[in-house]
């Protein structure tokens, strides 16, 4: 795998969300990649990522991107996702089957349990990201709440 994947757009992102809609093609895939930041040095044609691969992105653009910084970035664009046998990974797109906001169903095609997969990504680790991510993001909102009540607004 490479250590950097570049996009046509991705310079004009200010965060990770704003960087997966940017990413996003119309047809709900995402858009081509490229090995080099020039864009000459072709890596893959639109199709649907693995988390291993958005992660790549996302730090390319951002350097230090967390797990839950993206797993929050495509629960902010709405993105599905689903198992693909051909390359045995859950693969993310705006057209899969399950939606990422409601959790990775660790019942509905759990590739933690499924020999072939490749990414160390399974749907099982992909709940853990999930679960501390709506977690964070409730303690966040909660700290603001008392701190705006505390200032008197």
């Amino acid at each position: 795998m490479n250590d950097k994947i570049y996009f046509r757009g991705g310079e004009d992102a200010s965060d990770e969300t704003k960087l997966i809609k940017l990413f996003l093609h119309d047809s709900g895939l995402f858009k081509e990649t490229f090995q080099d930041e020039n864009l000459t040095i072709w890596e893959c044609n639109s199709a649907r990522r693995s988390f291993e691969d958005l992660l790549t992105v996302c730090r390319t653009y951002f350097g230090n991107t967390t797990e839950e910084e993206l797993m929050q970035a495509l629960i902010n664009n709405n993105i599905r996702y689903y198992y693909c046998n051909d390359i045995n990974k859950t693969v993310f797109h705006l057209r899969g089957e399950v939606y990422i906001k409601d959790g990775f169903n660790t019942y509905y095609m759990d590739s933690s349990s499924i020999s072939s997969n490749k990414s160390p990504y399974t749907n099982t680790v992909l709940q853990e990201i999930w679960e501390r991510t709506t977690t964070n993001k409730l303690i966040n909102e909660h700290i603001e709440e008392q701190t705006i009540d505390s200032l008197g607004g």
